[in-house]
């Protein structure tokens, strides 16, 4: 529940709440600090999960270190 529906949601509403959060009109994207810097935490953690979920993992999705028991990959 918690990494299947409730992590992706709030990434997702993160990034989707950027442009309200800087109502900074500049276009310029050294004026807008606040909203790269929200988009890239929220996207590097986004990112970050991924490759946890996808890498990190044994049977039964346990946690696993890839380089202690291999990559358990089914495609």
């Amino acid at each position: 529940m918690v990494a299947g529906i409730s992590i992706p949601t709030f990434i997702l509403v993160g990034l989707a709440a950027v442009p309200y959060v800087d109502r900074n009109p500049s276009v310029l994207p050294g004026d807008r600090k606040i909203a790269i810097t929200l988009f890239t935490v929220l996207f590097m953690f986004g990112a970050v999960l991924t490759i946890i979920g996808s890498f990190f993992r044994g049977e039964g999705y346990n946690w696993i270190w890839p380089w202690a028991q291999g990559v358990f990959f089914e495609l």
